[in-house]
């Protein structure tokens, strides 16, 4: 009797969290909606602690009257599922996403979607439909005359993005081009999450062409960013990059005291892709030791 007791007050705590959860994303919404206009930084800052939230953000995606925060909280949906692995749910997302957007002509939107759809898509390495996707925005950014901040970031993102296709491609020096402009655009932003995704990727660059002291550099460049805006994912990755050059500098101990923590943290976080790279690079490093 007393551990039914007990699973009804977990369950009554657990229902009346959602509709808690739901009810405060419907108060931010109804107070968003009274600007009359809204980027989506605006947005971003102003649901930064419901948008990983997949109930919140669905409750958003279903307000009628409010498309801006509808698209908003569909692509926050596609982010969490593609976090999570679910990719083709992730591009339903987006789609609905974009579609919404065509529908009351907002560009900053159009051009995020695009990306989105294309990040997902080089996840599932669909790379000609994720360049596609990635040039479509950038195109349309490129044609806006005064570039919003929103406007600035997603130019940034396209630029990674194509760099990470060209990358894919073993077309390094592209790729190194398109992220050398993409970091000068979050510089002027002083994105830290951006400068910390470009120092990543150009440290692969430099990883695949055998320069590992310079790849070393960029790394911790990179984790330091990371570092710096508590990004766990970010993170993750960084160590284990950092891992990989350490094991072929023949330091595995090393390497294998940075890789090994990130298997629980990327555990956390369910992502499966991140979850695997780590295993295998723990492994690589046993198997040298």
């Amino acid at each position: 009797m007393k551990k039914f007791l007990l699973f009804l007050c977990i369950l009554r705590s657990v229902f009346s969290t959602s509709s808690f959860a739901q009810q405060n994303i419907r108060e931010v919404a109804a107070k968003l909606k009274t600007h009359e206009s809204l980027d989506l930084i605006q947005i971003d800052k102003a649901l930064v602690d419901y948008k990983r939230d997949s109930l919140s953000m669905k409750t958003l995606s279903e307000i009628k009257d409010f498309p801006i925060g509808r698209i908003f909280g569909l692509n926050a949906l596609g982010v969490l599922a593609r976090n999570t692995s679910r990719y083709q749910e992730s591009i339903r997302l987006h789609l609905q996403a974009l579609r919404l957007s065509e529908e009351i002509k907002n560009q900053e939107s159009i051009i995020n979607s695009l990306n989105m759809l294309g990040v997902s898509y080089r996840r599932l390495d669909e790379v000609r439909l994720a360049l596609d996707f990635h040039k479509q925005a950038l195109s349309i950014a490129e044609k806006v005359k005064v570039k919003s901040e929103s406007i600035l970031r997603n130019t940034a993102v396209s630029l990674n993005s194509i760099g990470n296709i060209y990358l894919t491609l073993k077309q390094y020096d592209l790729a190194e081009e398109q992220f050398i402009k993409s970091l000068e655009i979050e510089k002027t932003l002083e994105n830290k999450l951006g400068l910390a995704i470009n120092y990543q990727n150009l440290g692969i660059i430099k990883e695949a062409q055998n320069k590992l002291d310079e790849a070393l550099v960029s790394y911790r460049l990179s984790l330091d960013y990371n570092n710096q805006i508590d990004s766990k994912l970010g993170k993750i990755i960084c160590q284990n990059s950092i891992g990989q050059i350490l094991i072929k500098q023949n330091k595995p101990k090393e390497g294998l005291k940075r890789i090994l923590p990130t298997i629980a943290e990327a555990e956390k976080l369910g992502d499966k892709y991140y979850i695997t790279m780590a295993k295998i690079n723990s492994g690589w490093a046993l198997s040298i030791l």
